[in-house]
């Protein structure tokens, strides 16, 4: 990105030099020695046979440097070039000396007369000459050519990260973590949120939420994830109302309705039995199911509890309710003698999953993408706060048991399901769940610690958190992940 900064060219170290001629010349040389050069120096002693120092020879050498092909290089990739000097055999070429910038570089010197030879693994970036001092053995004369050495940074490197300026009355933490145990299933909540690279660089505030919750006298379980728009200024405000308010929303219709839900259990075993017997929902019939339970209006007014919150905070705050523009996934659940229940709502990208612990997925849902990319759809655009919107977003699922729930915004999702069609395929969500969530990276070990059910929630937590500084390329944007194991 444009407004990345370069690292420092490394400071000169101690000599790394091997080859022939590094012992070569005995103590009478070493008076003849330049200082230490600060950056990438070969220095060299010429010996002539029968001749003499001519420009013929200067201009020689120039050519033979300026047309060797490029030094490019990359921080952490393997590097490798040679350097044949070869001239005609009236003269011989002795390694005298070597700066310390290989040795802290990482890169070693090779020196065979007359090829000199650079590899190694680069720790450093640079951008600069490094410099070839060819001093004439029969006199003071002393050639000092250039050839230009580049080795790209670590981008990683290259991020700053940024208090932010200026939270203009919304302040909000840079990370999240939160975990539960949940006594009613013997599972547990794991919560993690941090600010994006991207937005750390810019000294901007992080713009997604996640909200959890739990009624213990109805056994429902509740979960928000949202993110804010990057382009509304209080993206970050509407996010955090939209979790909590759709939560405590669903959490008190979904009490108050108790009674009526837990009478009509066999409803919704016989629902269950039609799900699994049909396969793929089918549309028509959930919406019967749906109606006859009120799902879809607890989940209309919960959504549009959402709306009215963050339409009476622009109000107050005399914006406009684009400014708190964010997308919203939710899902309630709870446990029934003949399984688990799943109501779910999803607006705007993101992904969420349910995996069903017998080697099934379901996706309840599809994110949005608007006219161009990057663009999506908000819980904040009116037209979506409308009934038949609101519940063509409403997916019901059960499950006899389940190995995790997961819940994530566009920050997690977008490196590993880049297009709207990888988010709906089983497979897809297979590899993210045993190839990287379980496994973790090489040099991000920390995920795997999640599932080991011998540690205490909060450091699996933790290392949900740390999992989340992941590194992929051009996917810098706030993370949250929120999963039930």
């Amino acid at each position: 990105m444009s407004d990345q900064e370069r690292n420092e060219t490394p400071s000169a170290g101690t000599v790394a030099a091997r080859g022939e001629g590094a012992a070569a010349g005995g103590p009478e040389m070493a008076a003849a020695e330049p200082a230490d050069p600060a950056g990438p120096t070969i220095c060299l002693w010429l010996r002539l046979q029968g001749g003499c120092w001519d420009q013929r020879l200067h201009n020689t050498l120039k050519k033979i440097i300026a047309q060797a092909p490029p030094l490019l290089g990359a921080v952490g990739k393997e590097f490798s070039c040679e350097l044949d000097l070869s001239v005609d055999k009236y003269f011989s070429l002795t390694l005298s000396h070597a700066s310390g910038f290989f040795a802290e570089s990482g890169l070693e010197l090779d020196f065979r007369n007359p090829k000199i030879h650079l590899s190694g693994i680069p720790k450093a970036g640079f951008d600069g000459p490094l410099t070839f001092l060819i001093r004439d053995d029969g006199s003071d004369r002393m050639l000092s050519l250039e050839k230009p050495l580049y080795i790209a940074a670590d981008p990683r490197t290259l991020w700053r990260d940024l208090p932010v300026e200026d939270d203009e009355g919304y302040p909000v933490p840079d990370e999240a973590v939160e975990a539960r145990f949940l006594d009613l299933t013997g599972k547990v909540f794991l919560a993690a949120s941090c600010r994006g690279r991207y937005h750390a660089h810019a000294a901007r505030p992080r713009d997604d939420s996640f909200a959890l919750d739990i009624d213990p006298d109805t056994g429902w379980h509740f979960i928000a994830v949202a993110d804010g728009a990057g382009s509304a200024k209080f993206a970050r405000k509407g996010s955090e109302l939209a979790c909590a308010t759709v939560i405590r929303s669903l959490r008190a219709d979904l009490a108050a309705q108790d009674e009526d839900i837990a009478g009509q259990e066999d409803r919704l075993r016989d629902w269950k039995r039609q799900c699994a017997a049909g396969g793929d929902s089918d549309p028509e019939r959930d919406r019967d199911f749906n109606s006859g339970l009120k799902f879809d209006a607890i989940v209309h007014r919960a959504v549009y509890a959402a709306y009215q919150a963050i339409s009476g905070e622009a109000r107050r705050k005399g914006a406009a309710v684009r400014d708190y523009h964010t997308t919203l996934l939710c899902a309630a659940f709870r446990k029934f003698s003949f399984g688990y229940f799943f109501l779910c709502y999803w607006v705007g990208d993101g992904a969420m999953a349910l995996y069903n612990g017998n080697g099934g997925v379901l996706v309840p849902g599809i994110p949005d993408g608007g006219e161009f990319a990057g663009q999506t759809r908000f819980l904040t655009m009116k037209e979506e706060i409308e009934a038949e919107a609101i519940r063509r977003r409403t997916r019901c699922a059960f499950a006899e048991d389940f190995e995790a729930l997961l819940l994530m915004t566009d920050g997690v999702s977008d490196p590993f399901f880049p297009a709207e069609k990888d988010v709906a395929g089983a497979e897809n969500w297979h590899a993210f769940w045993q190839k990287t969530l379980r496994r973790g990276f090489e040099d991000n070990p920390g995920c795997p610690r999640v599932f080991d059910a011998s540690l205490p929630p909060e450091e699996r937590a933790r290392a949900l958190r740390k999992w989340l500084d992941f590194w992929s390329r051009g996917n810098h944007d706030d993370r949250t992940l929120v999963l039930v194991l």
